[in-house]
């Protein structure tokens, strides 16, 4: 027992040093064919290391090489098991004896579960996660399909054998496919925040996170002291036929340089802070309404005069416009640019600024807006904020 113990523990051992390899693998290649190559080149360095190992107990077996191929083929797909497989079968058919073609076979029906798994979650367009690794710990018992046929060789103490990799496969396979899975969600969320700080940088935008604090510090000073600001919700007009056209590097470029001209377009003691793939939120500290339209034109001017690409021609942008007067919570001034935004863009038309003013009637707006607007109204500096403040 003890010896089995020790079998347990050392392939569990190299199924985790396996995973922190891959997160190593992952942080570093990008790209998707060569980082499957890699996945591939990996597990087939720890296969064999797991196959020249001495095994410590004798009948009852605890094989990593299993679970080693069919995580490997789950997060490398197609190029990492063609780069994987030659190894342990290789090495497999130079060790010999009766039970060379169930080994084998044993090994090819590994690789073939953990890859028809990732070419249904390929095929579904669903990223290989914790899902995915489950299911390939669901269907690891088929694996053992070669046990079934004497045909390819006779196994002593096949029950003792075949009983504890029934249970070992799933296991393992849960067990290092979560932690690559793990790996893999970290890799990619540093990823996100390297690339949103570089973005951040180039282009002047604030974090998220920051918004949001100044924009819930900005409501308690006007609660308790009536201080005014104001907020611009900025959309890029038909962004998700622009993004389909260009493609997704030449999208991103395009979101910088109009995040870019927003914040040269406002004042230094104004935040802007990217929402969506699409569209920018601004906060216009101590301005109010007939502050925050000249800022949404000037705001839209420098973006239709500079950003554009030769495949998509000239970008507009639609802007939404709020004041905090009139709004309960510090979030519902962006909930009335929404608004006074979708309103406007009720038009069918392009590069719109809410809210729309109708003198002819009522106008239809969100709180915040004003019936009537003197348009010679000029935005706030940041010298007359502060001598105002």
């Amino acid at each position: 027992m003890t010896a089995a113990f020790h079998q347990l523990l050392l392939s569990a051992s190299l199924l985790v040093a396996f995973a922190f390899v891959l997160g190593i693998v992952f942080d570093v290649l990008a790209n998707h064919h060569a980082r499957q190559a890699a996945v591939g080149a990996v597990c087939a360095a720890f296969l064999a290391l797991v196959m020249a190992m001495p095994t410590y107990a004798d009948g009852f077996v605890i094989d990593g090489r299993g679970v080693l191929i069919v995580v490997g083929s789950l997060f490398g797909g197609p190029v990492g098991t063609a780069v994987m497989l030659p190894v342990p079968l290789i090495m497999r058919a130079a060790e010999g004896g009766p039970a060379v073609l169930m080994g084998t076979s044993g090994i090819v029906l590994c690789a073939l579960v953990g890859l028809s798994v990732h070419l249904l979650w390929r095929r579904a367009n669903a990223p290989i996660a914790r899902r995915a690794v489950l299911a390939a710990a669901v269907a690891s018992p088929l694996c053992l399909l070669g046990f079934l046929a004497p045909a390819l060789g006779e196994v002593r103490n096949r029950q003792n054998v075949v009983v504890p990799l029934l249970i070992w496969l799933p296991f393992g396979t849960l067990l290092c496919g979560f932690a690559v899975s793990n790996e893999a969600v970290r890799s990619s969320a540093n990823r996100r925040n390297q690339a949103l700080r570089v973005f951040e940088d180039l282009t002047g935008t604030v974090p998220h996170i920051v918004f949001q604090n100044q924009l819930e510090h900005h409501w308690r000073m006007h609660e308790r002291y009536g201080h005014e600001y104001a907020y611009l919700l900025v959309a890029i007009d038909d962004a998700a036929a622009v993004r389909k056209s260009i493609g997704e590097a030449a999208w991103e470029r395009l979101r910088a340089e109009v995040a870019t001209h927003i914040s040269r377009a406002t004042r230094e003691c104004d935040l802007c802070t990217a929402i969506d793939f699409d569209r920018f939120g601004v906060l216009l500290p101590h301005a109010s309404l007939p502050f925050a339209l000249p800022v949404a034109r000037r705001v839209q001017e420098a973006v239709h005069g500079a950003c554009g690409t030769a495949e998509a021609g000239g970008i507009t942008v639609s802007i939404g416009c709020a004041e905090v007067d009139g709004t309960l919570g510090p979030h519902d001034v962006e909930a009335a640019a929404e608004g006074e935004l979708f309103l406007a863009m009720t038009r069918d038309a392009h590069g719109v600024i809410g809210p729309w003013l109708d003198f002819s009637g009522p106008s239809r707006t969100f709180p915040g807006a004003l019936p009537v607007l003197d348009e010679g109204t000029a935005a706030p500096t940041s010298s007359s904020s502060s001598a105002a403040a």
